[in-house]
């Protein structure tokens, strides 16, 4: 039986989805077909823009930098919370908000600490807008504390976590060694699915972070 993959990550562009503050992203080609017979292209651009995962050093200097998490830090057992229908510009979600729509209360702990949470919005139809990062919804810090003490695996969001020069979030999430991983994209296409997920960064040294490609893996006995 074929295997059934869904793409969650956003293709990387020049002048999209760039953070205030960020550098631009470049993609310069110094050999192409036509001058070396062959394509080859520099990239640069901040490794917190686009489709990334955040580590500990993100925001702790004796965090744990993306280089030394754990290979098991990358892949678990999907659950996506669907708050697009309760979501509120600029206003937290709460945790309330979370049990409401999803059974993750009624999980075991140790069963919670294998499972990576995703949490769709709809907010990343405005990805690459100036609003994506300025009036957006984000995790209450209630919630995120509940997911830290849970211990989950990691936490996937297509919003930005923290409200408009905030980062309790982060800070919560990450100094419990909840990795994040932001900026995701074709979450609604997991609605009522079972479905696994693989997610891994590049390996850069002594970073706090770094660009996944992150792809949701669908049960076929689960489909619509």
């Amino acid at each position: 039986m074929a295997r059934k993959f869904i793409d969650l990550s956003r293709t990387l562009d020049p002048g999209v989805g760039e953070p205030n503050g960020h550098p631009k992203t470049l993609i310069e080609e110094f050999q192409t077909h036509e001058t070396h017979n062959r394509s080859n292209a520099c990239l640069t651009y901040s490794i917190h823009c686009g489709t990334h995962l955040d580590a500990p050093y993100h925001f702790y200097e004796t965090g744990m930098k993306v280089d030394e998490l754990s290979i098991d830090k990358f892949f678990g057992k999907g659950v996506l919370v669907d708050v697009e229908n309760t979501v509120q510009e600029a206003m937290p979600i709460s945790l309330d908000q979370i049990f409401s729509i999803s059974k993750l209360n009624n999980y075991e702990d140790n069963d919670l600490q294998n499972i990576v949470v995703l949490i769709h919005t709809g907010w990343g139809r405005r990805f690459g807008t100036e609003s994506y990062y300025s009036k957006n919804p984000f995790l209450s810090n209630e919630a995120a504390k509940w997911f830290a003490d849970k211990g989950i695996k990691a936490i996937g969001l297509d919003f930005p976590p923290d409200k408009k020069q905030g980062a309790d979030v982060h800070k919560i999430l990450l100094g419990a060694e909840v990795c994040i991983i932001e900026n995701l994209t074709n979450m609604e296409k997991l609605k009522h699915k079972n479905f696994e997920l693989l997610y891994f960064p590049i390996k850069i040294r002594g970073q706090g972070g770094g660009p996944v490609r992150i792809v949701a893996e669908v049960k076929e006995d689960n489909e619509d």
